[in-house]
């Protein structure tokens, strides 16, 4: 998945809008898909559909347990969001 918020975290991107340009056209085009699948996060997200297949088979598993040690870095301060995705 990526938004917004998770681009802004990498220090050589370019600009969201130029990223959400690349990102519309590959959604027009299929290859990955676009919409609001995470609530913890506020705006335009993209995912792969194998992505999206997986969040859908962790919402319905219903329990979900992560590993905190194991996140990438910049998910470390987001505890909180990652716990939501999850539940």
């Amino acid at each position: 998945m990526v938004f917004r918020d998770i681009a802004a975290r990498e220090t050589l991107s370019p600009p969201w809008r130029d990223i959400l340009v690349v990102l519309r056209k590959m959604e027009t085009r299929g290859e990955i898909r676009g919409g609001r699948f995470a609530a913890a996060f506020v705006g335009e997200q993209f995912a792969l559909p194998e992505a999206l297949d997986l969040l859908r088979a962790v919402r319905r598993a219903g329990e979900v347990h992560v590993e905190w040690d194991t996140l990438p870095p910049w998910l470390a301060g987001e505890r909180s969001a990652v716990a939501h995705i999850a539940s």
